[in-house]
């Protein structure tokens, strides 16, 4: 069986160079346990150990590889154990934990069916620029249970596509075509239409992943999306850039109406958005059974898209009104496009009850031009 994890921008293909390779045919070839493990032998080509504490990992010889955005690890591996196994990677010697240090490993879900599984791990380590080191961490914690390797190898694969036209510059607009994006994974239905890319999402999970892109972080500190969906609560944006290790993950509340929204994500509050951006990855709800509508996309100097104004807070001003005092709604409204909202005349309604105008901003019922991320409360007083 094979499982792919820790994926974006990539898709499983045919055999990829391999870089380097452990297959346990004579010895453990340089792979020494921890003292959490007991029980550890080679036989028949396979490393086999025992979990005897909840912390088992074995780590990998000295070497050297040049560290790229596009290489995987692969390891097969039998467990009794389900739960995270995780790839830690290093380009010194120098920590106090033999070169290996918090935020620079890859996670992966293990099945612990006692059956054997390829997992393909993809770590984006290029900000290393090289590595000297592995070590694997098996599935840990109050299981104990047996583990068996067959093999470990770095691969080289093959990048995505590059991007092209406004695309190089990551601007996509999909009304004119899918622009070198893949349905990655969970993706269904998928049709250009004069209004974009539509879809519907199959799994919780869905995605899709750009061409190989090359965009400066620093000028581009904005993403922004034109997006419609009618179900879930979250939707996220990937990125990897090189100027960091890892595959980094911005969450942000969806909409779920149906109708067209503009999201604009300040990318660089992340400190990993540096150096140039490589890929994107996008879930556009978390939820299955949506049914999306993608406009565009694009990376930005600034907030783009046209004004959508959001309601922040709608309801009385003070929690507990007096009898025979007036009753104060409010309505704080805030611009969430990156154009200028202006123009814009509010109305309160009820059924059964008479309209009122809001009063606040240019007059009753009017708002203050607003930029981006600029909010304006509005109020209506009901005797």
């Amino acid at each position: 069986m094979f499982t792919v994890l820790a994926i974006c921008g990539m898709v499983v293909g045919a055999e990829a160079p391999v870089l380097i390779e452990w297959n346990f045919g004579r010895d453990a070839e340089g792979w020494v346990e921890n003292n959490h493990l007991a029980e550890v032998s080679v036989a028949g080509g396979v490393l086999q150990a025992t979990a005897v504490n909840w912390d088992p990992f074995v780590v990998g010889p000295l070497m050297e590889i040049p560290a790229r955005p596009w290489q995987a690890i692969e390891v097969r591996l039998r467990s009794e154990v389900s739960g995270l196994a995780e790839f830690f990677w290093t380009n010194t010697t120098e920590t106090p934990y033999g070169g290996f240090s918090p935020g620079k490993e890859t996670g992966f879900e293990v099945v612990g069916d006692g059956a054997w599984h390829t997992y393909r791990v993809r770590p984006f380590w290029q900000a290393e620029k090289k590595i000297i080191r592995l070590r694997l961490d098996f599935p840990g914690g109050e299981t104990r249970g047996r583990f068996a390797v067959d093999f470990i190898r770095v691969i080289e694969e093959s990048p995505p596509p590059p991007a092209s036209g406004e695309g190089a510059e990551g601007r996509f607009d999909f009304s004119k075509g899918p622009q070198g994006w893949q349905a990655a994974e969970g993706i269904g239905g998928l049709r250009v239409t004069a209004g974009g890319l539509t879809f519907r999402t199959e799994a919780a999970g869905a995605r899709l992943s750009s061409p190989a892109l090359s965009v400066d972080a620093e000028s581009h500190p904005f993403l922004t999306l034109r997006l419609a969906a009618t179900a879930g609560q979250v939707a996220s944006v990937f990125f990897v850039s090189d100027g960091a290790n890892g595959r980094h993950r911005r969450d942000f509340p969806l909409k779920a109406d149906g109708k067209l929204h503009t999201y604009n994500l300040e990318l660089a509050a992340d400190s990993h958005y540096r150096g140039n951006v490589l890929v994107l990855d996008l879930v556009p709800s978390n939820a299955p059974q949506a049914e999306v509508q993608l406009e565009s996309l694009a990376l930005n100097a600034g907030p783009g898209g046209p004004p959508d104004l959001e309601v922040v807070y709608f309801g009385l001003d003070r929690p507990m009104p007096r009898a025979g005092r007036p009753v104060k709604l409010l309505a704080l409204l805030r611009n969430v496009g990156g154009e200028l909202a202006a123009g814009v005349r509010a109305r309160w309604e009820a059924s059964g009850l008479n309209p009122f105008p809001l009063a606040g901003g240019e007059g009753a019922g009017g708002l203050q031009p607003l930029p981006f991320g600029e909010e304006e409360a509005l109020e209506m007083v009901r005797l």
